[in-house]
Formats: C-alpha cells, sequence, structure tokens
C-alpha cells in the first residue's frame, strides 16, 4: 500500500513537472513572438504566435498578438476571422480595435460601421481596467470613428 502512494506522488510530481515546462515553454514563445515583432519579422512572429495561441488555448492576449501579426501581413480576412472566431471582439478592446481596423482595411466599411454600432462600449469599459494604454488610444480612436 505504501509502495502505491509512492507511485502516485511520483505521477503527480511528473504532472506537475510538465505542466511547469509547458507554462515556461510557453512564456519563452511568447518572448519570442514578441522579439519577432520587435524585429519586423512578422512571418515568423505569426508562426511562433500561433503555437502560442494554441498551447495557452487561446488566451486574448495571445489571440490578439496572432490577429496582429495578420494584420502586419495584410491578411486582414484572416486577422478578423480570428478575432470574430474567439469572440473577443465583445469582450476586449484591443480586439475590437483591431477588427474594426482590419475590416476597414479590408474594404469592408458597411460592417466595420454595423460593428460599431452594435458594441456596448459601456461593458466594454469595465474591461479597460485590465488593459493597458494602447487600449484608451484604441477607443478614442473608435468612438472618433463612430462620429464621423
Amino acid at each position: 500500500m505504501t509502495s502505491d502512494i509512492v507511485v502516485e506522488d511520483s505521477d503527480m510530481n511528473q504532472q506537475a513537472g510538465m505542466m511547469d515546462l509547458q507554462c515556461t515553454d510557453i512564456e519563452s514563445y511568447r518572448k519570442l513572438v514578441k522579439k519577432f515583432l520587435d524585429l519586423r519579422r512578422y512571418k515568423s512572429a505569426l508562426y511562433w504566435s500561433e503555437k502560442v495561441a494554441v498551447l495557452s488555448n487561446n488566451y486574448p492576449h495571445d489571440v490578439y498578438q496572432l490577429a496582429q501579426c495578420m494584420f502586419m501581413l495584410k491578411e486582414y480576412n484572416r486577422a478578423s476571422h480570428v478575432i470574430k472566431k474567439s469572440g473577443l471582439e465583445k469582450s476586449n478592446l484591443l480586439c475590437l480595435a483591431l477588427l474594426v481596423e482590419c475590416l476597414y482595411a479590408s474594404n469592408d466599411h458597411q460592417e466595420a460601421f454595423k460593428l460599431l454600432n452594435i458594441i456596448d462600449f459601456e461593458d466594454l469599459n469595465t474591461s479597460m481596467q485590465e488593459e493597458s494604454d494602447d487600449s484608451i488610444r484604441n477607443v478614442s480612436w473608435i468612438y472618433s470613428i463612430k462620429i464621423h
């Protein structure tokens, strides 16, 4: 009976070690994505950001970076699809702003305008507390589009 407990403990330690390794890998891959974005190597950043998004189970910031890489490569439809598929345009200001930019860049002005009219900015304002100053600039940009 004691040997069973030891085996279970070692199995749990292995699983915990694998989880730590996976978290470390994700963080190192995220740093790699940022490095490639800073170097303007968007294809390489896209490659690694796809891996990070899958490993993190579509964590919002990872999905945003994936769509941002696609946007920088002028793959506007693909970037908007990634954001819409995740549903983050309803809860994340950065994703909403990027989606509107993608729609605008792909000359889908009606869809961009429709999206701006449907989105409840009051609900999105609550998520602003969790996001950076970029979000505030993006929100003011979105409001200026909605006004014009």
